[in-house]
């Protein structure tokens, strides 16, 4: 059974459409990923140089603090640390009590499980370490990506809705020309009218409507073919008839014998025109050219008025 082109264009459609969405998401939450992190690392960066204004004092009056949250930071999955002469100084509250340096600059160190994204520099003889927790980053950022794309959620079904609609809209033509099609009837061949079916089915109606003529042809040729046959095979019946007639009344053998011989030769007649007949019933349409030759009208008369004789 073939399948429906709504069904086709429509299948179609709605993979390429789940292909680009699905590509689109994968791209955007790459690129918006990269984007987050990127900003989150210049937030340790700049948190890490506001906490450069610390004043080191002399090592005898070194003393060591907590601070439960990073003024102005907005960002409470972030710890610091400050160390002086390889002695911390100044940390916040969940800050690990190891050293999260590895370097100065950007890093990655792991600490009991728990991986940290650290930045670290030296400012006035102390090391200053601001570190994000790298799996509520990674959360914080699941999270930031999923509200900012979730209208692409709701999308796609409004989309594919849209696409229905239109496809469904956009084989309307079709519908109505398969209406025209099925109105029409041997005895009402016309054309069917290309109106608004679309370009590309243009040169299909094209071909059916050259179709629909050549079939329009062939029934007029055979209602010609019917009246012509049955004109012609009158004659020749009715000349059997008068001859069998005139045997009949005949009180002479002769006039009898010749009576018969008359309608022998009509016979013949009909029987050869029959033959005709049948002949050209079986020819097709393509067989049907106009051709000339040459006719003995002498012949053609003589015969002509044979068939008119009993009339």
């Amino acid at each position: 059974m073939n399948k429906s082109l709504k069904i086709r264009l429509l299948r179609n459609l709605m993979l390429s459409l789940a292909v680009a969405w699905l590509v689109t998401f994968v791209v955007g939450y790459a690129f918006t990923q990269k984007t987050l992190n990127q900003q989150l690392d210049t937030q340790l960066e700049q948190i890490a140089r506001s906490l450069s204004d610390v004043q080191i004092v002399d090592e005898t009056s070194v003393e060591i603090h907590q601070i439960e949250t990073i003024s102005g930071s907005g960002n409470k999955n972030i710890e610091f640390q400050i160390w002086h002469k390889d002695k911390m100084i100044s940390y916040s509250a969940h800050a690990p009590k190891e050293s999260l340096s590895q370097g100065e600059g950007y890093g990655q160190t792991e600490i009991g499980n728990k991986k940290w994204r650290v930045f670290s520099s030296r400012n006035a003889g102390a090391q200053i370490v601001v570190a994000e927790d790298l799996d509520k980053r990674q959360s914080l950022i699941q999270s930031m990506i999923f509200s900012s794309l979730w209208p692409m959620l709701v999308a796609f079904p409004l989309i594919a809705l849209i696409l229905w609609l239109s496809v469904t809209v956009g084989l309307k033509p079709l519908s109505a020309l398969t209406s025209e099609i099925k109105e029409k009837s041997p005895q009402q061949i016309k054309k069917i009218d290309l109106g608004e079916v679309p370009a590309e089915v243009a040169p299909v109606i094209q071909s059916l409507n050259g179709l629909l003529e050549l079939v329009d042809q062939a029934l007029e040729r055979e209602k010609q073919f019917s009246d012509n046959a049955a004109h012609e095979l009158r004659t020749p019946l009715a000349a059997i008839k008068t001859q069998v007639q005139l045997a009949l009344r005949s009180n002479s053998a002769q006039g009898i014998h010749e009576s018969l011989l008359a309608a022998d030769q009509s016979i013949d007649r009909a029987a050869r025109m029959v033959t005709q007949l049948l002949t050209l019933a079986r020819l097709g349409p393509e067989s049907l050219k106009m051709t000339f030759s040459m006719v003995n009208l002498n012949s053609l008369v003589v015969e002509v008025l044979a068939k008119l004789t009993p009339q």
